[in-house]
């Protein structure tokens, strides 16, 4: 999740916007749920994408250090375990986003272009820090969904589904 945040430039992940499949029997936690709640990405709020300066935007924390002001590379910073990614198969993903986002009618060439370079740029550098990225600040998001998929949280039973996100 926070890989995909980085690659697509999701400046709104928090501890609201994330969710975790439940077994409706024991309800106990199964894994974590599919991706969702990803407008605030493709920097959604810029104008003009002309500058480096342009590409950077502000996660919201589930960053952890406090003493200096988010940036993009804290999301890598929170991960412990990217040996599931094989850096490869993230050759050609900024191609497949634009051809995808070609296919809106409100998507200009000019924005269209600057997307697909901001998501290359956020590809390469994940490839070129894959054997770096083991910071175990996401052992605290761990605990916390281990503590919800134990039934320390609240539940009604009524659904598979238990979103950690408050609507």
């Amino acid at each position: 999740m926070f890989a995909c945040d980085y690659v697509v430039a999701n400046s709104d992940r928090h501890w609201n916007n994330f969710g975790v499949i439940f077994d409706a029997e024991t309800m106990r936690a199964k894994r974590v749920a599919p991706i969702f709640d990803t407008g605030s990405s493709l920097w959604f709020d810029k104008a003009t994408l002309h500058t480096d300066t342009d590409y950077r935007y502000r996660p919201l924390p589930l960053i952890l250090n406090k003493s200096r002001k988010n940036y993009p590379e804290d999301q890598l910073d929170i991960i412990d375990d990217l040996a599931w990614l094989d850096p490869a198969s993230l050759d050609g993903f900024a191609d497949t986003a634009a051809r995808i986002l070609s296919e809106s009618p409100e998507m200009g060439e000019e924005r269209l272009a600057a997307i697909k370079t901001g998501i290359g740029r956020s590809v390469r550098e994940i490839q070129s820090r894959w054997h770096m990225l083991a910071i175990p600040s996401t052992k605290i998001i761990s605990s916390k969904l281990k503590r919800i998929g134990s039934g320390q949280g609240s539940n009604d039973g009524t659904s598979e589904t238990r979103s950690v996100q408050k609507r």
